[in-house]
């Protein structure tokens, strides 16, 4: 398989090569139909190609097969999360409407942010798999699985995939029942209960559970020098997966937002700014817990950090009618 290493040892390369070949190929297509809705599908299936073509070329030890099919499992189930979306939606992907080049120049830049954005996220987020994977890390003595990198990157991980398949049963079952016929209402119960965010808090340790399982070659002193601090860097990609969750894509676009478009609107601001008080933002804990904490602990190391609060004294304005709550309530 000698021919399979010629890009590097590490196959950073390689990988680097098949993600932009794999997004490429898509982008043009995606672009002129107008199915941006489908490029996170691309990101999510990018991850499955690296783990599986990596894994082809790893040395088939048991902690590279299960940290691979790892990979592949929370791919899978993030693609299969995207497309029951779309088939909720009817299957409508297209984010232009009219003849299939309106607006084509207009949407080039932000399109070519959005590719780029998901080629860096599948890349990076593949790292930890693809350097364990590695001609170069094979090459050193692998130590049995079971060392305690291994039982708690796997805890991890099983504990991740379950809170966030849950969860979002949970809400998807909740928005096609009671969520649907009075949309007021908002998600306070199962997992819920203890977190505003539960399925990100899974996605979160899901990875990191991952990475634990990747370094376990270095932590335990088989894999030493450069080839282990390379291993030891690939925290970049948890952690990235944290930073999207915290800025990007998670709380940043709900906390604020939510909480100040219920209270302009009068929909049981009440009830729902009791829920916030009551209920961490992030990490699972009886309400009693995090109402005891200090403020300046939520506000910082709980995660509740001072931008994803809403203040209605300062942020806050009632300019709307009876008539135009109910016609949000129906419309959320």
């Amino acid at each position: 398989m000698g021919e399979f290493f010629l890009l590097d040892d590490y196959f950073v390369n390689l990988t680097l090569l098949i993600t932009l070949f794999y997004h490429i190929r898509f982008a043009g297509w995606i672009f002129i139909m107008g199915l941006d809705r489908l490029i996170p599908y691309v990101g999510g299936a990018t991850f499955v190609v690296l783990a599986l073509v990596t894994a082809v070329g790893g040395s088939g030890n048991i902690r590279n097969i299960l940290a691979s099919v790892f990979m592949v499992l929370w791919a899978a189930r993030f693609i299969g999360f995207l497309l029951l979306g779309f088939w909720k939606t009817g299957w409508a992907l297209r984010t232009r409407r009219g003849n299939l080049f309106d607006g084509i120049f207009t949407n080039i830049f932000p399109s070519l942010i959005r590719w780029i954005s998901h080629m860096v996220w599948s890349w990076t987020g593949s790292l930890p798999i693809t350097i364990l994977n590695s001609p170069k890390i094979g090459s050193f003595h692998q130590p049995v699985f079971g060392s305690a990198t291994d039982i708690v990157g796997t805890t991890l991980f099983i504990a991740g995939l379950l809170i966030e398949s849950v969860a979002d049963a949970q809400k998807y079952a909740f928005r096609n029942g009671p969520g649907r016929l009075d949309r007021s209402l908002f998600m306070r119960t199962g997992c819920w209960r203890y977190s505003r965010h539960p399925n990100y808090f899974g996605e979160i340790i899901l990875h990191f559970g991952i990475w634990l399982i990747t370094i376990t070659p270095s932590v335990d002193g088989c894999v030493k020098g450069r080839p282990a601090a390379i291993q030891y860097a690939t925290v970049v990609a948890p952690i990235l997966s944290l930073l999207i969750v915290l800025f990007k894509l998670g709380l940043s676009l709900s906390e604020k937002g939510i909480a100040k478009r219920r209270y302009q609107n009068g929909i049981d601001w009440e009830g729902y700014s009791e829920y916030l008080k009551c209920t961490s933002i992030l990490i699972p804990m009886p309400s009693g817990v995090w109402m005891a904490l200090p403020t300046v602990v939520k506000r910082t190391i709980g995660l509740e950090f001072p931008f994803y609060v809403f203040d209605p004294t300062k942020e806050g304005y009632t300019g709307y009618t009876a008539g135009k709550a109910e016609k949000w309530a129906e419309k959320s």
